[in-house]
């Protein structure tokens, strides 16, 4: 009897921790680690953990927005779970106000569409 007490306990606690963890640690804004990096041309992960509505603050109404992860040339990239979608903004300002185009993926989740990776390059940068 001693022992059914005991997985009951057990499984309480874990099922309550289960629910903090993704109330207030996933659910926060913070869910995809990232850190954000640049060069003259190119800056990855820039909008990670921001909202579509967020994003599109910045940069206004996508130029493309398609359903599913939409590649970067030949890019490998680790996918979470979820719905995703692709959003492309074409010559809107990056670095240091020069033009370029900014690629956001977004995935599903219960406070709207979430960027789990984006990128802007410059107009001058080449996919060869």
């Amino acid at each position: 009897m001693r022992s059914n007490r005991t997985s009951v306990v057990s499984a309480t606690l874990a099922l309550v921790l289960a629910t903090l963890v993704d109330r207030w640690i996933l659910d926060d804004g913070q869910e995809f680690l990232a850190v954000p990096f640049f060069s003259n041309s190119v800056v990855f992960d820039n909008h990670v953990n921001q909202t579509e509505r967020e994003v599109c603050l910045t940069y206004g109404i996508p130029d493309d927005d398609r359903a599913g992860y939409q590649p970067l040339g030949t890019e490998q990239f680790t996918l979470p779970r979820g719905r995703i979608r692709t959003l492309v903004f074409h010559k809107r300002a990056g670095l240091n106000g020069r033009t370029g185009t900014v690629r956001v993926w977004l995935v599903q989740r219960r406070r709207g569409w979430v960027c789990f990776h984006s990128v802007w390059f410059g107009d001058n940068v080449c996919f060869g």
